[in-house]
Formats: C-alpha cells, structure tokens, sequence
C-alpha cells in the first residue's frame, strides 16, 4: 500500500545529494565542454528510458553526425534544457519500484532505468559506434563489459512488491537483472563476427548467499568475494585475475595508435629483390609513426612506458581464396614477428626528460596489399603474448582509407 502511494521503496532525495555533491550542481553533460572550447575526446552516453512508454533512449556528451531518425537520442538543442551530469545520473538510476522516475523539469520528461530495455548495453555501444562513424574511419579496439556479479539464482522482487497480478509485471524487470545471461545472448548473435576478438567481459561469481539488489549493507561482502578470486591459487592464476590481466593488457596497448605521415599513400618500391613465396616484387608502404594518447611529459605516460617491453610488426599473408592464413589474427606464427627498433632508447629519453614526445617511426609495408592483415603489437611486461594497438589488424589499403578520413 505504501508503494502505490509514494511510487518506490526508497527516497531519491539522498540520492540527487550523492550525485550533486560528486559532479556538481551546474555542471552540464554536453554544452559546458562544449563553451570551455575542449575537443570531445571522450563520448560519453547514459542509457535510461523516457515516458510512460518506457522508450529507449541515450542521454549523450556529443551529436550523431546525421540526427534523422534519432527518437532514441537525447540531445536538446536549447543550452536552457541541456541535461546536468547529475540529472543523467538521476535518470538511469531510477530503477523502477526502488526510486520514482526522474522528471526533467526544464521538458517535463520521465526518465527511469536503462535497464528495461539495456541492462548489459554492449549491443547498444557497438550500434552507436555505427552511427558516429559511419563511414567505418574508427575501428573497435575494445568493448569492455563489466558485470555487477554471477549469482547462483535470478533477482526476485522484493516482498514488498509481490501483491496481486503486479508481481509478473515485476519479473520482466528482474528477468533483465541477470546481465551475465544477457551478455552470452549479445555474444551468440555476433555470430563468426572478427569483432569478437575485441569484446571483454569481467564478472565475479557471488559464492556466498545469495545478495540482493538493493543490499546495500553487503557491500562490503562484495568486496571481499572479489579480492579472494583475484588471489593467486598454488601460484596459479584465477579464471578472473587472468581476465583482467588481459584487459589491462589490451587498455595499455590502445593507448597508442599509428598515424601516418602527412599525405597517406601507397609508395612503391620497386627496388628490392624478389623473396620466395611471393608473386610479386614490389613492396607497398605507408610511413608513419607509433604515437600515445597519452600527454607527452605526463607522469601517466612514464607510469605506461614503464610497464611496455617492446613493439612488434606482423604480415600475415592471404591464402588462395583471400583469406588471412592463421587461425588466430592475434596470435600469427613467431617466425613472423619483426621487433620495431628505437623503442627502448626512447623510452629512456621520455623517463629521463630528454624528450618531450612519444614518436615510434613505423612504415606499414606489405608485398600483398590487398588482402595481407598487418599487425602492430605490444609486449606488456609480465603478460605473456603481444597485444595489438589501436586500431590493427588491419589491411594496408584499409589503414590508407581510414587516414585519409581522418
């Protein structure tokens, strides 16, 4: 009875304090980047749904390049009605029967949890990297999923909210709880998709009774449960630390990325001898160099280069019908591997302070420059294998097409 009266088990006045306090009251989630003159680096979308329909929507940091057919993105073009940092908060944390949705006063709108429609939103993320670069100039590096815990049972509705016909209604809503589920389903609808390679899932398995959603009290169970299945076991990793040691890994390895030199062409050079295994003599190269995303003379950047062993180039050749010939793209056979030079005297220079930039020369080359995938990598201490950077593998006239989109 209360419930129908007051619209959810707990106050969102505590809450709305919680999030102004972090990210502050006047803070705005798009136009304050946007009147500080900064790039937008970082796009950042929050999913929620919107009015009694409950209808997906991203509440986002940036603008799709084409806004046609965008019902589903929120983006007001009145500076007035821009949605604050906390008020995005609000809205995607409005889990239905725990808090009230939040209603934007400046369009009236009713926002509540994104998990109706988007619980695990790794398929959302993938289809909206579609929609900023649709033309494919940006290719995935990483899709970091990170899950809130396996339990051995599904989410059942709280006491409180099990009267009469209600409680079916409320099942759908916990049926979405079990986002490790959810993630197997996204995974199976890839199919053979390349872009499996790049998605990673972290989820610790809840060994202890079962904990509600909103038992906040547990926290510090949580805690604890993951610190044991991130402890070594007989000097062995866990299922878990193994996982995030290669995400780690990956993270690390993105941060740098080739860029090509000012006017991005296939040069070629006609004037080395013909190798075995090859039906043509001419060599195909992009120049370039190696770069971070890091600032240069950054502590962020030092702490990184600390952590890197060496880069490695890969050509791996297409077979007869086209295809590249290793089983794995990501793990090409070690005859192949070229260790890229100068990168140990310049990570000295960088630690030492006699230079300022992270600049790898690199010229992306290739006997086979149509089909042949290339491979630039990262070896990270302490992780065994290469890790490629941003954006590989990659075919030569593919690295091409995306500098020259820019």
């Amino acid at each position: 009875m209360a419930l129908r009266i007051v619209g959810s088990i707990y106050a969102t006045a505590p809450l709305k304090q919680g999030l102004i306090d972090l990210f502050q009251e006047h803070t705005k989630l798009f136009s304050y980047i946007q009147a500080a003159g900064l790039p937008y680096s970082t796009r950042v979308a929050v999913t929620s749904a919107k009015d009694s329909t409950a209808t997906k929507c991203l509440i986002a940091s940036y603008n799709r390049p084409d806004l046609q057919n965008c019902e589903d993105f929120e983006r007001e073009d009145e500076n007035t009605k821009e949605m604050k940092i906390w008020e995005a908060g609000l809205a995607t944390s409005a889990a239905p029967f725990y808090f009230t949705p939040y209603q934007n006063p400046a369009t009236q709108k009713d926002y509540v949890d994104g998990a109706l429609y988007a619980n695990c939103p790794a398929s959302v993320a993938l289809e909206e990297m579609d929609k900023i670069w649709p033309d494919g100039s940006a290719s995935l590096d990483i899709l970091l999923s990170v899950g809130t815990g396996i339990q051995k049972r599904d989410e059942r509705p709280p006491a409180l909210l099990r009267f009469g016909g209600m409680e079916k209604v409320f099942a759908t809503f916990f049926r979405n709880l079990n986002t490790e589920g959810l993630w197997k389903t996204f995974i199976d609808s890839l199919g053979g998709k390349s872009v499996k390679n790049k998605l990673h899932r972290l989820n610790a398995s809840i060994t202890s009774d079962y904990i509600s959603l909103d038992e906040y009290r547990k926290m510090g169970d949580l805690d604890r449960l993951v610190h044991e299945q991130l402890r070594e076991i007989d000097g062995k990793p866990t299922t878990l630390s193994s996982a995030v040691e290669k995400t780690a890994a990956t993270l690390i390895a993105n941060l740098f990325f080739f860029e090509p030199n000012d006017h991005p062409s296939l040069i070629p050079v006609k004037s080395f001898p013909a190798i075995p295994n090859h039906q043509t003599t001419d060599l195909h190269r992009i120049p370039g160099t190696i770069r971070c995303r890091l600032a240069f003379e950054s502590k962020e950047l030092k702490d990184v280069l600390e952590k890197i062993e060496s880069f490695w180039y890969a050509e791996i050749p297409s077979d007869n019908t086209g295809s590249a010939s290793v089983t794995s793209l990501l793990e090409p056979p070690p005859h192949s591997w070229e260790q890229i030079k100068g990168f140990t005297q310049m990570r000295s220079d960088i630690l030492a302070n006699r230079k300022k930039r992270f600049r790898l020369p690199l010229s992306l080359k290739t006997w086979d420059r149509s089909e042949a995938l290339l491979l630039v990598a990262v070896k990270v201490k302490g992780y065994e294998g290469r890790v490629p950077v941003s954006g590989f593998p990659v075919t030569l006239k593919e690295a091409q097409r995306r500098a020259v989109l820019g």
